[in-house]
This record gives structure tokens, C-alpha cells and sequence, in this order.
């Protein structure tokens, strides 16, 4: 090869995106790695092999280096065949059509992934890409997305049609589509419907929260995902209570089958189901029995864990003291081994009013844990004047030698309580200049507002000496402490 042959070949390669040679991608960069970078600590000579992908299905080579001093010279080698057919491939629409039946799935793929980069140009390719859909293979379900939401309207009847396909996946996802591509493509509303008996029971689901999503009505969806709530396959009964946990409150006519369902042998079920209780809140009151009761009869995973609790245990909260019941087993679980439990179960008990003060003060005063003593005062701070048989306790934190997040956490607690003075927002200034508990004060003062005025200029010199995050914090307080209000945030 000649010299100049050889510099052509290495200009080539280092331009952005390298150059192909064969089946293979060549870059040259030019490198200053500085001690962070990747290679800092290799040899002045090295190699080094990369893939992406199953076993480098997707690519896969080798990277060169050559260091002299601080700079380096880098040579990378990749075989990468979805960048090769891509190259290769015409972009021209009818080309792209006629690849959708290629025997390689590769082609297949950059086929439907370059079709959707057309966008409307490619609408004829609509029909093909619907009826290729499959579950292995999503590009040809996000080139349809592509291209039917650059079109809009004119994308509705190629849309309308595959709703027809036999196929349950297709149905499914289009199901899914529509409602996501916006207001042009409402006039399939009518369509929906008739597909709410449909035989597959996925697409029923998809179906009714396509209908809701559009309409903003349940009285057709919720029927339906609560009649599947009783299927025999986990997935479509669990998907059913997803959905409906989706809609929250307007979902409340299926209390009585979500409650049915907490007894379900199956633990994806159970879990799904007290999810979607909590979201719907409230109106969902008549099923608290049967979550206190859950928290008694939890069965074990196949991995030892209770991977229901914690929706439970929201779910519980969500209720607040319609669900007062199950303080004394939350007060328990509070008590117990697993941190994440203790914080839900505290959490939760914050949420059930006047009832769960005994057992928090409890907590407060006998366990050694400070984030579980904090998560406690938070808990006595969230029920608010009702709580106010805890102050005296609270106080003692004021002014203690005690971790600066539990002196943050009290003080916050006792605002909200309505026990207010000078030595809330004084403690509040002193626990600013502490890293454990300073994040915890500015967080407090911010929900205080405008009543912590005095506290500015200590935030704002706390400001100065605080990382990017904590200082956007102390921004969004101050903010909100200066904000032209009368009264302060935190109730």
C-alpha cells in the first residue's frame, strides 16, 4: 500500500462514524484521558476486546491503543452487522417493503427501524409493518408508532384494519398505540368498543384502557378488567388490576372484585390487587379488613420474601384511618428487622390519624434506630394537632445531644402539631451546618415557608459550602420562604 494510500485510508477512518471496511466499522480518535477515563491506567501499548448485546450479537471488537505521555492514539475495530446492513440497505420506501420478507432477521430489523425514520413518507409501508408485528421483535411495533404518528389521521384506517388482524399480539399493541398517538385518532373510539368482547383476554385489557384514555369514562372499561379479575392466568388477572389501579378512583365499582382478589393463591395477583386499592384511596374503605387480614396471612414467595408487603402496607396507608385497624400489626412491622418495611409501616401509620399516636410515641421513645425514630416524628408530624400528646417528647430532641436528622425530623413535627417558637427555626439553622441532618433542615424549612425568614441568611451561606444537589435544594427553599405569602407551607 502506498503512503499515500495509507493516509487517504486513515483520514477516512478518522472522520465521526469511522469508515467501513468489510463487515467492519474503523475508527482513529485522537485521546488526553484524564484519570477518570477508561484507559488512564493501561500500558503505553494495549488491546482490549468490547461487545454489546447476547454474546456480541450486535457487535463486537477490539480497541488499540497507543499512549505517549498524555496523549493517546486509539484504533477501534468493530464487526458490527446492524451498521453494515444498514449501509448497505437502500433507503427508498418500496426497497425497505420488499427487506420486510428477508429470510435474515438482521435485515428485518433495520428494515422496520429505517422505515420508521421516514415517518409519513413511509405510510404505505403501514400495512406490511402491522402484519410482520411480532412479540421477538419490537421495530417493526415502534416503526408503526413512528411513522402512524407522523401521519395522523391519514395513518387511521391502515390502524383500523390490523384491530382485525388474528393475531392476539398485533391486536394488543395497536390497542396500546392508539390512545398514545393523540386527538387525531379518537374517531377510533367506536372500533374499541367492538373489540371489548374480543376472544383474546389481553387485548380486552388493552382495549378498555385504550376506551378510558381517550374517554375519560369507566362505566365499559371497569366491567370488563373486573370480570378478569377471577381469569385462571396470573398475568391476565393481575394485568387487569394494573389497569385498574391506573384509573384510581374512578375504578372504585371494582372494590369488591380487587378485594376478592387479595385472596388469590397466586402472590402477583394479591400484590397487584392491593396496589390498585391504594390508588384508588379512600372510596376503597370497605376492603381494609382484608388487607389488616393479609398482613396475618402472608404466604412466602419462592424466594422467602413477602414480595406483596409492601403494597399492603401502602395500600393500608392510602386508606388512613378508615384502615386504623392495623396499627397495632404496622406498629409491629415498624419494630421490625427489615429497614424498608419499618419505613413503609411508619409511613403508613402516619396516615391513620388520632389511632396510630400511642404506637408511634412508643416507637419514638423505645427504639434505638435514629432513622426509624425520625421516620416516626415525620409519621407525628403527618397526623398534625392530633398528635400534639407527643410534643413534650419531641421538645427533649430540640436542644440534645442526638443525631442532627432526628432534632430536624422533631422540630418539622412539632410545627406541623402547631407547637411553634423560635427554637423550631433556631434548631432548624443548627442542624444546616451538619451533614447528616442538613438536607433533612433545609427540606424543613422549606415546607415551613415564609414563617422561617430569619433562617436566610444560614441558608444561604450554607449554600456556599454544599454540592450542586443539596445547593439546588437550598435554592427551592429559599424560594419558598420568600415566596409572598402569609402564612407558611407545612400545616
Amino acid at each position: 500500500m502506498s503512503a499515500s494510500l495509507a493516509a487517504g485510508v486513515v483520514w477516512s477512518c478518522a472522520r465521526p462514524g469511522g469508515c467501513q471496511i468489510g463487515s467492519r466499522v474503523v475508527t482513529v480518535t485522537t485521546e488526553t484521558p484524564g484519570p477518570s477515563h477508561i484507559y488512564y491506567d493501561e500500558p503505553s501499548g494495549f488491546k482490549t476486546s468490547c461487545w454489546d448485546g447476547p454474546t456480541g450479537s450486535f457487535s463486537s471488537g477490539n480497541t488499540y491503543g497507543l499512549k505517549l505521555g498524555h496523549w493517546m492514539l486509539r484504533l477501534d475495530i468493530i464487526e458490527d452487522p446492524i451498521e453494515t446492513t444498514r449501509r448497505r440497505l437502500s433507503k427508498t420506501v418500496p426497497n425497505l417493503i420488499a427487506v420486510l420478507d428477508s429470510d435474515t432477521r438482521l435485515e428485518r430489523m433495520v428494515a422496520a427501524e429505517e422505515l420508521g425514520k421516514l415517518g409519513a413518507s413511509a405510510i404505505s409501508a403501514l400495512p406490511v409493518l402491522i402484519g410482520r408485528m411480532d412479540k421477538n421483535d419490537y421495530s417493526t411495533v415502534d416503526a408503526v408508532s413512528k411513522i402512524a404518528g407522523a401521519a395522523g389521521a391519514s395513518a387511521l384506517p391502515a390502524l383500523m384494519n390490523g384491530l382485525k388482524s388474528s393475531s392476539a399480539f398485533v391486536r394488543e399493541r395497536l390497542a396500546e398505540l392508539l390512545p398514545t398517538l393523540g386527538e387525531a385518532f379518537r374517531p377510533s373510539v367506536p372500533g374499541l368498543r367492538q373489540c371489548l368482547n374480543d376472544d383474546a383476554p389481553s387485548v380486552r385489557i388493552h382495549v378498555a384502557l385504550a376506551l378510558w384514555r381517550f374517554t375519560g369514562d369507566t362505566n365499559e372499561p371497569v366491567p370488563v378488567l373486573a370480570a378478569l379479575l377471577s381469569e385462571r392466568d396470573p398475568q391476565i388477572a393481575a394485568g387487569a388490576a394494573a389497569a385498574l389501579g391506573e384509573m384510581g378512583l374512578q375504578a372504585q365499582a371494582a372494590v369488591p372484585a380487587l378485594t376478592t382478589a387479595l385472596r388469590s393463591n397466586d402472590w402477583v395477583i394479591r400484590a397487584t390487587a392491593a396496589r390498585a386499592l391504594g390508588l384508588i384511596g379512600p372510596a376503597a374503605a370497605s376492603a381494609a379488613p382484608e388487607l389488616v387480614a393479609r398482613l396475618g396471612q402472608l404466604q412466602r414467595s419462592e424466594h422467602g420474601q413477602y414480595l406483596e408487603l409492601p403494597w399492603i402496607i401502602d395500600a393500608l396507608g392510602q386508606l388512613g384511618s378508615k384502615a386504623s385497624a392495623a396499627v397495632p400489626r404496622l406498629a409491629l412491622l415498624a419494630r421490625g428487622e427489615n429497614p424498608q418495611v419499618a419505613a413503609s409501616s411508619l409511613k403508613a401509620l402516619g396516615e391513620m390519624g388520632p389511632d396510630a399516636v400511642p404506637a408511634l410515641l412508643e416507637i419514638l421513645q423505645m427504639n434505638s434506630s435514629p432513622a426509624r425514630r425520625s421516620y416516626a416524628a415525620n409519621a407525628l408530624g403527618r397526623i398534625g394537632p392530633a398528635a400534639l400528646s407527643a410534643a413534650p417528647r419531641l421538645r427533649e430532641w430540640l436542644g440534645a445531644d442526638v443525631h442532627s436528622g432526628m432534632r430536624a425530623s422533631a422540630a418539622l413535627a412539632l410545627w406541623k402539631m402547631g407547637d411553634r417558637d423560635d427554637a423550631i427555626i433556631q434548631t432548624l439553622m443548627d442542624c444546616l451546618s451538619d451533614e447528616a441532618g442538613g438536607l433533612r433542615a433545609v427540606r424543613a424549612l422549606a415546607e415551613i415557608g415564609p414563617p422561617a425568614k430569619v433562617a436566610i441568611p444560614a441558608l444561604e451561606t450554607a449554600r456556599s459550602d454544599r454540592t450542586t444537589s443539596v445547593r439546588q435544594e437550598i435554592n427551592s427553599a429559599l424560594a419558598r420562604i420568600k415566596a409572598p405569602t402569609a402564612e407558611g407551607n407545612a400545616r
